[in-house]
């Protein structure tokens, strides 16, 4: 089974990797996966199941309503491995998959190199025209669709 093959990337020996969120939902979860190995016959009545996205839900909740370890395990094991590749999850003792805007430039080493960034990137240095630019091609994008909205068969408002 998938889950025996995982086992080696899952700290059997209680050292966990430390981990940063950048949202709260997988923080809860794997903080319950912790405790899980401590526990007698472990239970997951209380398991947290809105990281576990549709396709693992049918693999984790079997026809009795019973909650499968392993497949549960795995399932939020995906989705960390996910948020991984994201940058939502990042590990914080590492280089590879370190805390996105830990390497960002801040306070006045930015405004120094600001300009220069901006210009050799092609952007504007000015929020207010970066926002107004922005606001024009939505506001384009908007009186387009809604030119074509009365004659598009795949619009049905019900």
């Amino acid at each position: 089974m998938r889950a025996l093959s995982s086992r080696p990337f899952w700290p059997c020996d209680g050292q966990w990797v430390s981990l940063g969120y950048l949202s709260a939902g997988l923080r809860y979860t794997t903080h319950y996966l912790k405790g899980l190995p401590g526990r007698r016959k472990p239970r997951l009545d209380d398991a947290p199941l809105d990281v576990v996205d549709p396709g693992w839900k049918r693999l984790v909740i079997d026809k009795a309503g019973e909650l499968s370890q392993p497949a549960y395990t795995l399932g939020v094991m995906e989705r960390l491995q996910d948020r991984l590749r994201r940058r939502a999850v990042y590990v914080e003792a590492a280089e590879r998959w370190s805390d996105p805007r830990a390497k960002l430039l801040q306070g006045t080493e930015w405004e120094s190199k600001r300009t220069t960034i901006c210009q050799t990137l092609g952007h504007s240095t000015s929020s207010d025209d970066v926002v107004k630019g922005l606001r024009a091609a939505l506001d384009e994008t908007y009186r387009r669709v809604s030119a074509r909205f009365a004659n598009n068969e795949a619009v049905r408002i019900a």
